[in-house]
């Protein structure tokens, strides 16, 4: 099941002009990322194009305007990304590069591929949707993957922007299925205090699983807080570790 699937997705992005070695790496990580399943498989729907959006409905006597902002007709890639509400968040979420003082380039593709690799930003998404590939003026940084201290490494930075990417699409998908059946009104706070418990979690669930005193497991935890110590989702004292689960108050700035 698993290789038929890389086959047809696979076949489709090629078409598009995304190189197959980039498709490889990317089908054989897919799987193995220590994070709430539930947000996989939602990340699979989207690079497979499958998001049951507006746009799917084929009856001519119900529109496929987008409920939230009803300015446009909600494909996936305005729904998660383009609306007025999703926007919202994104502004919000990265602010945690911005605070940090990391740089990227932030693009619908790099939300689809999980990647900040600049070679994702060559293809052109103008022919719809489906290949959305397009920087967002809204949201643009200067094109690099390199902070202003010398010392981060930029597959760091990337490693951060998949947490970050993935818990903020998974919870803009949930507050619009929540507001759009449910009736509940879900504002962009709420669903940035949803992404940062889920990043959280996600950081929470990896360094738990570093098991046993040996030297190797020992290591590991080493390499795990060089890494995370300083982003701000939990802090240590000694061997104490305190998760940070409340998210800070500059990611909700004045209006």
């Amino acid at each position: 099941m698993k290789s038929n699937a890389e086959l047809s997705a696979g076949k489709y992005w090629s078409a598009q002009g995304l190189e197959s070695s980039f498709l490889r790496k990317f089908w054989n990580q897919f799987w193995d990322i220590n994070q709430a399943r539930k947000i996989t498989i939602f990340h699979w729907l989207v690079v497979h194009r499958a998001v049951a959006v507006q746009e799917w409905l084929k009856n001519p006597n119900v529109s496929s305007i987008c409920t939230e902002c009803r300015l446009a007709s909600e494909s996936i890639r305005h729904c998660l990304w383009d609306c007025a509400v999703a926007k919202g968040v994104w502004q919000r979420m990265l602010r945690i590069f911005q605070v940090q003082k990391l740089y990227i380039n932030v693009s619908w593709g790099s939300v689809v591929w999980n990647s900040l690799q600049s070679n994702i930003f060559k293809y052109d998404s103008s022919l719809g949707v489906t290949n959305a590939l397009t920087v967002s003026p809204f949201l643009i940084k200067e094109i690099t993957t390199q902070s202003m201290h010398d010392n981060v490494d930029s597959d760091e930075v990337n490693e951060l922007w998949i947490l970050l990417s993935k818990a903020t699409l998974w919870h803009i998908w949930k507050a619009r299925c929540q507001r759009k059946f449910g009736k509940i009104t879900i504002l962009a706070a709420e669903v940035v205090r949803a992404s940062w418990y889920e990043m959280v979690s996600t950081l929470r669930a990896r360094f738990e699983a570093i098991q046993g005193d040996s030297d190797s497991a020992e290591i590991k935890r080493l390499a795990f807080h060089k890494q995370w110590k300083k982003r701000g989702f939990y802090s240590k004292y000694g061997n104490k570790v305190t998760w940070l689960v409340l998210p800070p108050r500059w990611l909700f700035p004045q209006q």
